[in-house]
């Protein structure tokens, strides 16, 4: 099955439980991919779904979703970030594929369609995150990003 036999459409707050389901499952591998990462806190994945219905409601996100027979099996969302050095800029997050369904062009797709969203609004450069030493680096590499910044976290010992 290749990329042509998935339907993309734009996300609706009903798909808001699938999106947090999804999103679970990326903080998940990327928990496990580097153990540094601060982890989600319950408070936070409780309320994916809410976040997620108000994305899907908001003028300067773009929230897609890829389904096969029906069964949503991959997501992105693309927000308008504001910049200390550009005015405007496409933020692409939250990017998942189901395991199953990898290797058949689905981020590419969404991707390319994400892009639309993005040139619509004049907006020229993207910016993403991920994961530092995961198998998601190699696929953004493929599809044109490259690093420029490195975030590093530490960890501070409470006061004695």
């Amino acid at each position: 099955m290749s990329a042509s036999n998935y339907a993309v459409r734009t996300a609706s707050v009903d798909d808001a439980s699938e999106l947090a389901r999804m999103r679970r499952a990326l903080q998940q591998t990327m928990e496990r991919e580097n153990p540094a990462l601060w982890p989600m806190t319950e408070e936070r994945a409780l309320g994916l779904p809410e976040f997620f219905a108000k994305c899907v409601q908001d003028p300067d996100v773009r929230v897609l979703v890829a389904s096969s027979e029906g069964k949503i099996v991959a997501t992105i969302t693309g927000r308008i970030g504001q910049g200390r050095d550009i005015a405007a800029f496409g933020l692409v997050d939250d990017a998942w594929v189901d395991p199953e369904h990898r290797g058949r062009g689905l981020c590419r797709l969404l991707l390319s369609t994400l892009v639309e969203f993005f040139r619509e609004r004049s907006l020229t450069k993207l910016q993403l995150g991920y994961i530092h030493g995961g198998e998601a680096g190699a696929a953004w590499q493929r599809l044109g990003f490259s690093p420029v910044v490195v975030t590093a976290n530490a960890a501070l010992t409470p006061p004695t």
